[in-house]
């Protein structure tokens, strides 16, 4: 139940903000981006196997490939220019030090019917962008832990505090995020694929 605050109680702005929603149309199933996908799925599963321990269900993940990742792909360089000038000013909201950030790792992330990636974080990992592909109505939205967790125990109510928030996704969102916050997806529960495309991002300077 949402509670109304009254007129005469005003809220104080928090910064920074840890998790940024942008929009980018990657007409997935209408370009090459698909079937370049396919094709790294493929090498993948021959020379890694079909995923991650963070995957569960059928799912299947391309993290172990990174001689193919598609932060490397020539059909994503107009994407990550354009992409840069939308993350360089959250780095500087975050006071990361003001250096120039880069993709280090790519990966690409395909949940089927019950298929879900478990909780976990990127370790050693300034920025995160989650681009999603492709996001059927049902498959499944992002879920982040609340990073004050230890902080909330033993405030009033505290059994009915719930640490897990959703954030909704749909075709063409990028979620970025720093690395450290713990993270999850729901279970897809359609039989069409939730395709996801994430990126991490490191300082050129290290």
């Amino acid at each position: 139940m949402v509670v109304p605050i009254p007129d005469d109680v005003n809220a104080v702005a928090q910064s920074p903000t840890y998790i940024w929603k942008l929009k980018y149309d990657f007409n997935y199933e209408g370009e090459s981006l698909q079937e370049h996908c396919g094709k790294l799925m493929e090498h993948t599963d021959e020379h890694w196997g079909t995923g991650s321990a963070l995957e569960t269900g059928a799912s299947f993940s391309t993290v172990h490939n990174q001689e193919q990742a598609p932060h490397h792909w020539e059909i994503n360089e107009d994407f990550l220019i354009w992409l840069q000038a939308k993350i360089h000013p959250i780095w500087l909201n975050w006071g990361y030090a003001a250096c120039m950030p880069v993709p280090t790792r790519s990966w690409v992330n395909v949940h089927k019917r019950s298929g879900r990636t478990m909780e976990h974080y990127h370790n050693n990992t300034p920025l995160v962008a989650s681009c999603y592909l492709k996001v059927p109505q049902g498959s499944g939205h992002f879920e982040y832990r609340d990073p004050l967790e230890y902080h909330r125990w033993g405030t009033p109510g505290e059994p009915q505090i719930d640490l897990w928030n959703e954030v909704p996704v749909e075709t063409g969102d990028i979620l970025i995020f720093p690395g450290w916050l713990k993270h999850r997806t729901q279970v897809n529960q359609v039989d069409e694929d939730r395709v996801c495309m994430t990126i991490n991002y490191g300082c050129a300077d290290y």
